[in-house]
């Protein structure tokens, strides 16, 4: 009633091609939270990796992109093995993070819409120490089309945006440094319903161009509409994997509490 329209039964999901591998983990571990976990990741690929709280996933991705040290393991992309201790480097290395904890991980609150968005690309925007701010903003006013992001002015702080717009705004700070792979952690965290369907299309739409997508969730339900593929954890470990065909609520639930699929 209150967005005009039923979005609760909404399919997301599209059909798209998936490439070769882009990204390959062997037998990564993560201090004593993640324990000899290998996947892969195909071009436009949506690969979810879900489970219970504090079983790993967040640890898998926040060393994926150099924010916490492997303790051992691999990681590969475009089969040529990756090394990096810092989320510069992983950002050179084509890597992007939409971190979970929107409002203490990813927005900045003292800064505009426009300057949130291109942080992360500010030096493309620079002659010596002189700021384009043409250019920027014309980057920006890009991605709030492509994303369509509502904001009356944007040179208004981040924090004036719902938690919906406030959550693009971040995808699409990541999205202008052109990143091969994206990893999403908790992409619908605080919005409401309209808007989580809205983050969906964009990450169907990334997958279709190409890009290969990680997706992170505690919710069944959300792994459910949009991944191709989805690694449920363990305590640690990965427990199971899922094909698109055999998603479910019940076999994410059995899988994340220690059971085994018949």
């Amino acid at each position: 009633m209150m967005v005009g329209k039923n979005v609760l039964d909404v399919e997301v999901y599209r059909e798209h091609a998936v490439g070769d591998v882009v990204l390959e983990v062997q037998h990564m571990s993560v201090d004593t939270r993640v324990k000899d976990v290998s996947f892969q990741l195909h071009a436009g690929e949506i690969l979810g990796i879900t489970g219970l709280l504090g079983d790993g996933k967040d640890e898998v991705v926040r060393a994926l992109f150099g924010d916490l040290p492997l303790a051992g393991g691999k990681i590969f992309k475009d089969g040529k093995e990756i090394k990096y201790r810092h989320p510069a480097q992983a950002k050179k290395q084509g890597i992007g993070l939409l971190p979970s904890n929107r409002k203490e991980n990813a927005i900045i609150r003292d800064l505009s819409v426009v300057e949130n968005m291109t942080i992360v690309t500010l030096d493309e925007y620079t002659t010596g120490p002189t700021l384009q701010r043409k250019k920027e903003m014309e980057v920006a006013q890009a991605y709030k089309q492509k994303l369509n992001i509502k904001v009356a002015d944007m040179a208004n702080l981040i924090v004036s945006l719902s938690g919906g717009n406030q959550q693009k705004v971040v995808l699409a700070k990541w999205l202008t440094a052109h990143p091969d792979i994206m990893i999403l952690s908790n992409p619908t965290q605080g919005v409401d319903v309209g808007a989580k369907n809205e983050i969906y299309s964009i990450i169907m739409d990334l997958a279709k161009e190409g890009m290969g997508i990680i997706v992170t969730s505690g919710e069944a339900q959300e792994v459910l509409k949009i991944c191709d593929r989805v690694l449920v954890m363990y305590h640690g470990e990965l427990k199971g994997e899922l094909s698109r065909a055999e998603i479910s609520e019940e076999a994410v639930m059995i899988l994340s509490t220690g059971g085994v699929l018949d």
